[in-house]
């Protein structure tokens, strides 16, 4: 027996004894709950709180768009050149039971759609967000087993649909340097253009706060106005030391910055607003001229704080921004 007899074989005596099974009804719940995620409530979820997100989180949404794009033109052109029937139509008459609930799109099994867009999609958000890695690759094998186990594929539909998925989305992970360089100079320019534009019109309206008001603590917040603003006074301090010697060695380790003691000790509440605006200014327009000027042959350069995982340089910089926006959003809001 050939080799695709073998496995064509051990596919039909598996898909046979699964739909003779009657699973535990948790077990039965998870998987129709895998393959309904799988008709692509899941992926719309993340479709809509990625475009909710940030520029880099509708970059990764391109890239996912552009990867389930990719998995679908493949998914056409193979089922249509294997037209491999679906284990439910093959033991229709010997399992009536497995008849269809939910009519499929298509009548072919090979590969299996649900599992390659799954791992496509999956693969590309598991990269972009690895904290997120776990749950989200338990999403997409929920996905490809359920397909299995529902009758909907066999083994050998969904292990080629998971592994084309998971190449089709890993090449996320290996981009060319040039495009990686063009990302990283991107974010840079927009990174340094909001920088600019903060400079421009947040001081203004933060000298028509009034001096006693910038006193009293902002609402829900335990620092005041004059503190928080402090705060990033600080932040510009200690991220000046970060951008500046980040450039001078490959691998910079930096004190940790103790934020509470530094307001603390700094008795920002006492200052006058005036002068804690005018110095948080001059300071951000020297911060932005030293920023613009890091080339970026020292952009990957990486920069451990305290005992916290090294950061880049250039990912310090892109974070400075991020922090600052945050806060000045408590102090105006």
């Amino acid at each position: 027996m050939s080799m695709l007899g073998s496995v064509a074989a051990s596919d039909f005596r598996l898909s046979d004894r699964l739909l003779a099974w009657t699973p535990p009804r948790w077990f039965r719940v998870w998987m129709l709950w895998a393959s309904r995620l799988g008709d692509g409530w899941f992926w719309l979820s993340a479709v809509v709180v990625l475009a909710a997100g940030g520029s880099e989180c509708h970059r990764v949404l391109a890239a996912a768009a552009v990867s389930a794009g990719l998995a679908n033109v493949v998914l056409v052109l193979v089922k249509e050149r294997v037209r491999r029937p679906r284990p439910c139509d093959v033991f229709r008459r010997r399992h009536p039971e497995a008849t269809l609930r939910f009519v499929p799109s298509d009548r072919y099994s090979f590969p299996s759609g649900h599992s390659l867009n799954a791992f496509a999609i999956g693969s590309v958000l598991a990269l972009s967000f690895p904290p997120l890695a776990a749950p989200l690759l338990l999403v997409a094998a929920s996905v490809a087993a359920s397909r299995v186990v529902l009758g909907r594929h066999f083994l050998s539909d969904v292990l080629a649909g998971s592994a084309l998925g998971a190449l089709i989305g890993g090449l996320k992970a290996f981009r060319p340097a040039g495009i990686v360089a063009g990302e990283r100079r991107l974010k840079m320019k927009e990174t340094l253009d909001r920088l600019r534009l903060i400079l421009e019109t947040v001081p203004p309206r933060l000298l028509a706060i009034e001096d006693a008001e910038a006193a009293r603590p902002v609402a829900s917040e335990k620092w005041s106005r004059k503190e928080v603003l402090g705060h990033l006074v600080d932040s510009a301090s200690n991220n000046h030391q970060r951008f500046v010697r980040g450039q001078l060695v490959e691998e910079l380790h930096f004190p940790p910055y103790e934020q509470e003691g530094w307001v603390t000790v700094q008795r920002y509440r006492n200052e006058p607003w005036e002068a804690i605006v005018e110095l948080w200014r001059a300071y951000n327009r020297h911060l932005l001229h030293v920023m613009a000027a890091v080339p970026e042959s020292r952009y990957e350069h990486r920069v451990h704080s305290g005992s916290s995982e090294p950061v880049t340089l250039h990912d310090h910089m892109v974070d400075y921004v991020v922090h600052l926006d945050h806060h000045l959003a408590q102090i105006l809001g």
